[in-house]
């Protein structure tokens, strides 16, 4: 994996643990993170994921929101290992 795409990769999820507690919105959580193109951030997002993050963040609302693990790789060991 090349050096961006880790870092891309952990900020992803840093967003995605943003958005489970509660995130003001998408965007709020997303530029906190270092994502300024919001389409881009959105598009890798759901290709990490499988989703976009509105719907997590939706669902995170509603109470009904799990981490969805991304393909394991080097980047998710932290939050994967246990």
């Amino acid at each position: 994996m090349r050096l961006h795409d880790y870092i891309r990769q952990k900020r992803l999820l840093a967003v995605q643990r943003g958005l489970l507690r509660g995130a003001p919105s998408v965007k709020a959580v997303a530029l906190e993170n270092g994502f300024w193109h919001l389409g881009d951030f959105a598009l890798a997002y759901w290709t990490l994921f499988g989703e976009l993050p509105s719907q997590m963040r939706s669902r995170a609302a509603r109470g009904e929101a799990e981490d969805l693990s991304p393909k394991h790789s080097a980047a998710c060991d932290d939050c994967c290992a246990s």
